[in-house]
């Protein structure tokens, strides 16, 4: 599967925004995705916040079920998160 890079930003940005300490829950996050940039591909989010799990910039995890997202929980942004959406974060520094 392709990571679409956009929805990284994306991610990151909607559970930067939270203020829930435990982090973003999944309805707030996927109305997020759709407002920010039409996101609804259940599967193409599970799978971006699975990679980001990977690379240590979020907490999050998911719950799959017949093959499946039946949840995803992003979670909060770890440190190395909070570094690396801070070199993102500039719209001009992204799409340049």
């Amino acid at each position: 599967m392709k990571l679409d890079h956009d929805l990284v930003r994306c991610i990151l940005l909607a559970i930067e925004e939270s203020e829930d300490i435990t982090g973003i829950n999944e309805d707030k996050l996927l109305d997020y995705l759709k407002k920010h940039g039409n996101y609804d591909n259940r599967n193409n989010i599970a799978y971006t916040v699975l990679k980001l799990k990977e690379a240590n910039f979020i907490d999050g995890n998911v719950k799959w079920a017949s093959n499946s997202p039946a949840w995803i929980m992003a979670g909060n942004l770890t440190y190395e998160g909070h570094k690396f959406l801070d070199n993102i974060r500039d719209d001009k520094v992204w799409k340049d």
